[in-house]
């Protein structure tokens, strides 16, 4: 369903009809969803929302599948436990998987391109991380992967400002 929905979007982003609708939304709402559909898998999530909510105008559907394409990611290609932490506007998936190449860090981010680890049945179409770097950059934000080798991996979304 995920593979159809990204699909789905990118056509409509590469063709120029791609919207979003701004709303105010709290951001430990839209992140504690993205988790939801996990929950009961077998796969250990720590989400971590800070105490008061973080309030922000963001398209809800777009940030929550942002996310869930990033939690895809760490339970196919991480290992556990993986961890959602909400700091400010910015939202970060880590894993304790093996990490991502170096030399492919650069790539990631491009449609449909799909890393050495990504190879086999269970890999994707390459278009999750393209599309959350869309959906952050439509935010006035930006999208990071920071990596330890062997110690796993951290994307961060930074969204636009907070109010």
């Amino acid at each position: 369903y995920r593979l159809v929905e990204n699909v789905l979007d990118f056509s409509r982003i590469e063709e120029g009809r791609k919207t979003y609708s701004l709303e105010r939304h709290s951001l430990n709402d839209l992140v504690a969803s993205a988790v939801q559909p996990f929950e009961g898998r077998d796969v250990e999530i720590a989400v971590r929302l800070p105490a008061a909510p973080v309030m922000a105008e963001v398209d809800a559907e777009a940030v929550v599948r942002a996310v869930q394409n990033l939690i895809e990611n760490a339970v196919k290609y991480g290992k556990g436990p993986i961890e959602v932490t909400l700091a400010g506007t910015a939202i970060t998936v880590s894993d304790r998987g093996p990490g991502i190449p170096p030399e492919e860090r650069e790539r990631i981010f491009e449609k449909f391109y799909r890393g050495s680890a990504a190879g086999g049945p269970s890999g994707g179409a390459g278009l999750g991380l393209a599309l959350v770097k869309h959906v952050a950059e439509a935010h006035g934000g930006s999208v990071r992967v920071d990596c330890d080798p062997g110690k796993g991996t951290r994307f961060t979304i930074c969204l636009g400002s907070s109010s």
